[in-house]
Formats: structure tokens, sequence, C-alpha cells
């Protein structure tokens, strides 16, 4: 999940995902860089596509867990978890549970205000 590389055609507009939050912070996005914006969507675009497909293939009563940090891009918050756990509704999956962890040690040399600092993990059940 997840590119850098994007063609400028693809981010001429604004795409949105369908949940108001994170359509609301892409297009905030948006407006400071296209392009960023573009590959937010294109992230969330993709762990849909993924969350059907693990949807499909689950058992019934299956679990399925995420682990996920939020971002920040171009200065606005882009709260993963919130969004996948909209996507995963959207799909059938329903939330048992979800729960944030504390990142302790950083394994990615990042500058201090890009860092993740929690970790949101997502329980779904099929």
């Amino acid at each position: 999940m997840g590119t850098e590389s994007v063609s400028s055609n693809e981010y001429k507009q604004l795409h949105k995902i369908g949940i108001d939050d994170a359509d609301i912070v892409i297009s905030e996005i948006f407006e400071k860089d296209p392009r960023r914006a573009y590959i937010a969507f294109k992230y969330l675009d993709d762990m849909r596509k993924n969350l059907t497909e693990a949807y499909r293939v689950l058992k019934t009563g299956a679990r399925y867990i995420i682990v996920v940090g939020n971002n920040r891009i171009r200065g606005e918050l882009f709260e993963n978890w919130k969004y996948i756990m909209e996507l995963a509704k959207g799909v059938g999956f329903e939330l048992e549970t979800y729960f944030a962890s504390e990142i302790i040690k950083y394994f990615i040399k990042v500058p201090r205000e890009e860092r993740i600092n929690t970790d949101w993990i997502l329980v779904l059940r099929k």
C-alpha cells in the first residue's frame, strides 16, 4: 500500500474516497499539494481493495487485524485508523475492537514532527 510514484495526470483534479472526514482532509491537502492529496486518496483506495479481497477470502467469523499509524501530510492530520475503520465497515466487516499502542522504540529515523508516536490496532471480524 502506498506509493510516491504518480503521474501528473492523476492528480490534476481532486479525488474523494467517500468518507466525509477523510474527504475534508484530502481537500485541505489538495489546496496545498495536489500530488500529496492524490497519494493520500490512492492509499485509502488501495486499502479498500485490500479489505474487499480479505473479506472475500476469509471464512465467516474469521478475524482480520490491521496495525496502522496516523501521519501528517502538509501539516494536516491524516487519521488512517479512523478512515480504514469506515472502509472496513463499508465492505462488510464488523469492528470487534480497536485500541492505541504507544510506540516505544523507533526503527525508522524521520524528523520529530513527522514521527508516528502511536499505532492503532483494528480487530475486524467477517
